[in-house]
């Protein structure tokens, strides 16, 4: 390479529609993002991570005790994937 040639793009040429064909694919485990235009498969969350999400989760359910439950759904399907058990956090 010489400082005459011209830069690689950095984007792809996958589409919306494209990456959503792409994911019906793949296993239902794997988790995927579309960044400029290419397919980037996305490193699992770590316990770590899960831990402070469903610390996270809990300051908010508390804050909002009045409403529903805005968070857990989406914690326990995420430890379900990762297999952990994770209780429900309980009402006071």
């Amino acid at each position: 390479m010489n400082v005459n040639t011209p830069a690689q793009p950095s984007s792809g040429t996958m589409d919306v529609d494209e990456f959503m064909a792409f994911l019906e694919t793949r296993p239902d485990n794997e988790r995927w993002d579309l960044i400029e235009g290419v397919a980037v498969m996305m490193a699992p969350p770590s316990y770590a991570h899960q831990r402070i999400t469903r610390n996270f989760c809990e300051l908010l359910n508390s804050a909002f005790s009045s409403r529903a439950s805005i968070c857990s759904p989406i914690f326990l399907q995420a430890s379900a994937i990762l297999g952990f058990e994770i209780s429900s956090p309980s009402r006071t």
